[in-house]
C-alpha cells in the first residue's frame, strides 16, 4: 500500500504525507472478472472478514451470518487522493 502511495506521489509530484486512500467496493468477486487495470490506484482481492460480512445487496458491513465464521469481500479499488477526507454521509 505504501508503494502505491509512493508511485502516485512521484507521478503527480505530490508529497506522500498529503495522500490517503479513497476506496470503492466493486461488484466483482474475483480478479478474472476485471478486464482492465485501474488508471490510478490498485484493485485488492482475496480479503476475508472475521466477525462481519459485506451485505452485497445493501452495500454495507453487517453482522456475520449464524455458523459462518469467515466471509469473503468483493474486489476493492483503493485510489490515492490528495487531502482525502471521508464524507460521513457516504457511510
Amino acid at each position: 500500500m505504501t508503494g502505491v502511495l509512493q508511485t502516485h506521489a512521484r507521478q503527480y509530484k505530490i508529497a506522500i504525507d498529503k495522500l490517503d486512500f479513497a476506496f470503492t467496493i466493486l461488484e466483482a468477486e474475483r480478479a478474472d472478472e476485471i478486464e482492465e487495470t485501474p488508471e490510478q490506484g490498485v484493485y485488492i482481492w482475496g480479503l476475508y472478514l472475521d466477525g462481519a460480512r459485506w451485505d452485497r445487496e445493501n452495500e454495507v458491513l453487517t453482522d456475520q451470518l449464524p455458523s459462518k465464521m469467515v466471509e469473503t469481500m468483493p474486489i476493492i479499488h483503493f485510489k490515492p487522493q490528495e487531502d482525502y477526507k471521508a464524507d460521513p454521509e457516504d457511510y
